[in-house]
């Protein structure tokens, strides 16, 4: 039967005679797997604060199922960037804004700079995630700059921050789309959880928000659950994804970059 490896003669000639270098081969084979970059397109230090005991809780939102993984085996893609503009990244938004963001976790005052910082660093990880990468109609890699200047731009019509707590009872979750951009009337305001106790809200104005039919947190783990990719993550087993579901429908919680084109 064709197709079959019992069907093929491996050793028909001597390997002399089809003029194959194999220590050419591994050393080629070799560099390939020692070029191959496992990436993330979420930091793993900020997957870290929803972490209990070192692991996460990581939804399948296709499956519905929960698995325990640490922060290291999430958001993960072999080379999904080159390995030049992971090391801009980190260098010039990551690093500066995960500092800033342990600072507002950990309750203390950041300054004007820090709150530039984070802005950009939640810039990075909008356009960043595969959810955006797979959407948009451009090309990432080529675009990036351009996407990021749009995006800087658009931060910076976030004028004022606010860190919202759960009661007791609550939580928030994040997802491998941490960050979202929703309309509230003609404003857009712009989401990322903190921690499970702790949210940043952008927004234009000074004034928070709030939805007359869902409380707060359910309404943004419900549009983090309707805007994500392939998982969500929590540091509880359980989450009412029914209510999710039934939210998503309900409300039509979409992100603006899914009806806004950028270039």
């Amino acid at each position: 039967m064709a197709g079959r490896f019992d069907d093929v003669n491996l050793m028909a000639a001597p390997i002399k005679s089809i003029g194959v270098n194999w220590f050419s081969c591994i050393a080629v084979i070799h560099m390939i797997i020692m070029n191959k970059m496992s990436q993330h397109s979420v930091q793993k230090a900020y997957l870290k604060n929803f972490c209990v005991n070192g692991k996460l809780w990581a939804y399948d939102i296709k499956t519905k199922i929960a698995s325990s993984k640490p922060a290291s085996q999430c958001t993960t893609e072999d080379n999904f960037q080159p390995e030049r503009l992971e090391i801009f990244q980190n260098r010039v938004f990551e690093s500066p804004g995960i500092k800033s963001l342990r600072k507002l976790l950990d309750s203390k005052n950041i300054n004007e700079t820090e709150y530039r910082q984070i802005k950009y660093w939640s810039a990075l990880h909008l356009i960043r995630s595969k959810k955006y990468r797979d959407t948009i109609c451009a090309k990432y890699e080529f675009d990036f700059n351009k996407l990021m200047e749009i995006e800087k731009i658009v931060s910076d019509y976030f004028q004022f921050c606010f860190i919202c707590k759960c009661d007791k009872d609550k939580y928030f979750i994040t997802s491998d789309n941490p960050v979202l951009e929703f309309t509230v009337g003609n404003k857009i305001v712009r989401v990322l959880s903190l921690s499970p106790d702790k949210l940043i809200l952008f927004t234009p104005i000074d004034d928070t928000i709030r939805h007359n039919e869902v409380e707060f947190t359910e309404f943004i783990n419900s549009m983090l659950w309707s805007n994500s990719f392939n998982h969500v993550f929590s540091n509880k087993k359980e989450l009412p994804i029914e209510i999710f579901e039934k939210n998503k429908d309900k409300l039509n919680l979409i992100a603006v970059f899914e009806t806004t084109q950028f270039i």
